[in-house]
């Protein structure tokens, strides 16, 4: 049987370089056996994942849903995750800023 070769662009390697960090963080110190049974995908797909190697983006949803997050975040460096939080905080502080003065400029109205 001929090797298999697989040849991607920097672009992809970039990518699934970020995948193959991601999973193995959210594997931590669970077995990849167990790890499999949780997420519903085959040993054999979660080998090839950590190893960089083809896999079928259903297999990302399917471990992305079993650990209740987005498959994007799986996509993401730790340094593009705390961006997005700061974003987060920030758009959830100006709201409540808004809803402060609002009960603010009720409460003088009465």
């Amino acid at each position: 049987m001929k090797p298999e070769v697989e040849i991607y662009s920097p672009f992809v390697r970039g990518y699934l370089s970020i995948i193959v960090k991601n999973l193995k963080g959210l594997r931590g110190e669970m077995s990849k056996r167990a790890f499999a049974k949780k997420t519903g995908v085959s040993l054999t797909t979660i080998d090839r994942m950590e190893k960089g190697r083809n896999f079928e983006i259903v297999s990302l949803f399917k471990i992305a849903e079993s650990f209740g997050i987005s498959p994007f975040d799986l996509c993401l460096t730790d340094e593009e995750k705390i961006k997005i939080r700061m974003v987060e905080e920030d758009r959830e502080d100006r709201i409540a800023e808004r809803v402060y003065q609002k009960i603010r400029a009720e409460k003088s109205i009465k």
